[in-house]
């Protein structure tokens, strides 16, 4: 999911609105809808939202919500919109639900190696924006640990390193076996704490490191990859 910034950029220009436009038709300031903009980490107040929401059109008051209250506590999402915490849940639910797949820009140049590629390219900026989501609420993630059958394949890690621009590392076994062996070693006192569970437990195997020949490629296509998801050609 794109960020409140993102979001709102990509329907004011589907809109064919300037930010001093947008900020007139709202009754908010064009400083606002700038710094909105411009820093994907910042979120408006919600009644805030519903302003920008209706001077947009009537069909975007779901979408914008959706963005703005992704990350937050449910309850205090309800307790400011008047709802409850499951008319919330399912605010969020059908943004997300709505989305559909879609394969742009095809030419008859691309053979089926190239769509395979595509794939692998929008899964992984789908993991980039999940990252920046995470990191609105916690500290950036520095390393991306991959594990299961897919994780052996050195194009794929190579491909999620250059996406979201941190090193991806292959661990041995399955991630979800390790974790609940390690919870499991905590519970019966085989570990002092979770580090120690973690340094006994983390194995890697192989590790790919970003390429910054590729950086400006894939924020290119991480930028498109976002302005489609936030647009009507995949809902």
């Amino acid at each position: 999911m794109p960020s409140f910034g993102e979001l709102l950029r990509q329907r004011r220009l589907a809109a064919g609105l300037t930010q001093e436009a947008l900020a007139e038709r709202a009754g908010v300031s064009a400083k606002a809808i700038s710094d909105l903009e411009r820093d994907p980490g910042r979120t408006p107040r919600l009644d805030t939202v519903g302003l920008l929401a209706d001077a947009l059109g009537p069909d975007e008051r779901t979408a914008l919500l959706a963005v703005a209250v992704d990350g937050r506590a449910h309850s205090d999402v309800a307790e400011e919109l008047g709802l409850t915490d499951g008319a919330v849940r399912q605010l969020v639910h059908r943004a997300r639900t709505t989305l559909r797949g879609a394969v742009t820009g095809l030419s008859l140049r691309h053979d089926r190696g190239a769509v395979a590629r595509a794939a692998l390219e929008g899964i992984a900026c789908g993991v980039r924006a999940r990252l920046r989501t995470l990191g609105r609420t916690s500290a950036p993630a520095t390393e991306l640990r991959v594990s299961g059958g897919s994780a052996g394949m050195a194009v794929w890690n190579q491909i999620k390193a250059d996406v979201t621009g941190i090193p991806v590392v292959r661990v041995a076994g399955d991630s979800t076996a390790a974790g609940a062996a390690m919870l499991a070693g905590l519970g019966a006192g085989v570990y002092r704490d979770v580090a120690e569970a973690v340094a006994a437990g983390y194995r890697p195997l192989g590790r790919a490191e970003p390429d910054p020949a590729h950086r400006a490629l894939y924020d290119d296509l991480y930028e498109r990859y976002q302005a489609l998801t936030g647009s009507q050609v995949v809902r």
